[in-house]
């Protein structure tokens, strides 16, 4: 590499680069205006790198206020994180809290600056509470972070978005996340085991059941071999499962363990599946449009739905199964097991889309079309009276019934939230994060 200096120029020659021969020239006239630009974008630099402090007011990014604060709770504990800082000299994290009975915040703890959760327990179930946190610095407190608020309760949710792979835990709101997890691809049908602590997913693209932890979604096993699982229900009574293969034209019960019991291949289309007391179980066929009865997989059927269904959608049962509800797409039907008695229950309805039965078998939620005003979901007793209303819905997929308050659960794949509503019908908790949620369970 030769240098020349030749009069204001410095001509660097002859440097090889990657086989290019490349010429660069600095031209002394060039030279104060180009160390001047250099200083300016120095001190610039040093200025905008001062702003990157977090708690700086004129930081654009935060303002000066933490951030990243987030919630959920679990029964009647509520679990807070933050964003850390790495910042020397703090000297600590006031947490606040208001619920919904108080004007203002007050302080509930204050924290080692190093700390990013806390826990506050135990809480009110059905008592909104708001959170913020401020940082302590040696002669400053910041401004509080952006509030969350959570209302706690005695359950949580699971819901499942076909589109994005992803079942996820929510608070009992339904609005804030406990864990989510990408281990199943295509999510057609969901269940919890509350007492056995457990979620079973049914993957309907490798026509795989997929055991996950209940407490922080850990994979447990995977039972292969079915074409494509439509709906589970759960036995309570064993935690075993009873699986409505529909392409694979089967039925069949799954241990608890995750070993297939028996098979049953009597059905063409099983396209959903209901508990009966005794062991038995009720199966709906889209093929023939019945609702069948089997004491077992052995036995013959010993009854069925006697009216003419015009395209049934779907059954429940209470958790006994001495009543079954069957959803017909312009109807509901209701059976009470102990006096073998059938009765309709409503008809002349628009669009039956999801049902969800109570666990005494007494009442129901539907979600039906409604015209100009989309979707509505009702609530309504074995003898057609209306308990509550909710209405503005765009494309329902799947409701769970809330046994600790006889609320719901709404699956709205059309507008991407789950939504949870009280006994009354009033919305108290929505989750935003998902694209296209079709299933949902109460926990």
């Amino acid at each position: 590499m030769n240098f020349r200096l030749a009069g204001k120029a410095l001509e660097v020659k002859q440097q090889e680069f990657y086989g290019t021969w490349l010429r660069v020239r600095f031209h002394g006239r060039w030279f104060l205006p180009l160390l001047l630009l250099v200083l300016l974008l120095a001190i610039t630099g040093c200025t905008d790198r001062k702003r990157l402090n977090p708690l700086d007011p004129a930081n654009p990014q935060t303002r000066g206020r933490p951030t990243g604060l987030r919630v959920y709770s679990i029964r009647d504990s509520v679990f807070l994180r933050w964003d850390r800082l790495e910042l020397r000299d703090l000297q600590g994290v006031r947490l606040w809290r208001r619920s919904s009975s108080e004007d203002t915040f007050r302080v509930v703890a204050v924290l080692s600056p190093k700390t990013t959760f806390a826990t506050d327990a135990p809480v009110q179930y059905g008592v909104r509470y708001s959170y913020t946190i401020t940082i302590l610095g040696k002669d400053f407190e910041s401004p509080p972070a952006d509030t969350v608020s959570i209302l706690p309760g005695p359950t949580t949710v699971v819901a499942a978005d076909l589109s994005q792979g992803l079942v996820a835990r929510l608070s009992h709101d339904a609005a804030h996340p406990i864990w989510r997890s990408s281990l199943v691809d295509y999510p057609d049908a969901l269940v919890v085991d509350r007492k056995h602590r457990r979620v079973w997913v049914a993957d309907g693209l490798d026509g795989s059941i997929i055991g996950l932890a209940l407490r922080d979604g850990r994979f447990l096993f995977r039972l292969r071999g079915f074409w494509r699982p439509w709906n589970m229900v759960l036995r309570r009574s064993d935690g075993s499962l009873l699986v409505a293969d529909r392409y694979g034209g089967v039925v069949a019960r799954v241990s608890i363990d995750g070993d297939v019991l028996w098979v049953d291949d009597r059905v063409s289309r099983p396209a959903d599946v209901a508990i009966s007391s005794g062991g038995g179980y009720w199966v709906l066929d889209a093929s023939t449009r019945k609702v069948l009865h089997f004491p077992g997989p052995s036995s013959r059927s010993d009854r069925q739905c006697p009216f003419a269904l015009k395209d049934p959608v779907a059954l429940g049962s209470d958790v006994k199964g001495l009543e079954l509800w069957v959803a017909d797409r312009t109807a509901l039907y209701h059976y009470d097991g102990r006096t073998q008695s059938w009765k309709t229950v409503l008809s002349g309805l628009r669009g039956v889309r999801a049902l969800a039965v109570s666990p005494q078998g007494n009442q129901c939620w539907f979600a039906d079309e409604a015209g100009a005003t989309g979707q509505r979901v009702v609530r309504v007793d074995k003898d057609g009276n209306l308990l509550a209303l909710s209405i503005g819905w765009r494309d329902v997929r799947d409701l769970a019934w809330s046994w600790s308050d006889g609320g719901v659960v709404v699956a709205d794949a059309g507008s991407g939230v789950v939504a949870r509503l009280d006994g009354k019908g009033q919305e108290f908790g929505r989750y935003r994060e998902m694209d296209f949620p079709t299933r949902v369970a109460v926990e």
